[in-house]
């Protein structure tokens, strides 16, 4: 679970970025 929410982390900030 921990290591699931560590690799979405970075991607979501990623997916943010791209939609702004």
């Amino acid at each position: 679970m921990f290591l699931f929410f560590v690799i979405i982390y970075p991607l979501n900030l990623l997916l943010t970025s791209d939609l702004s």
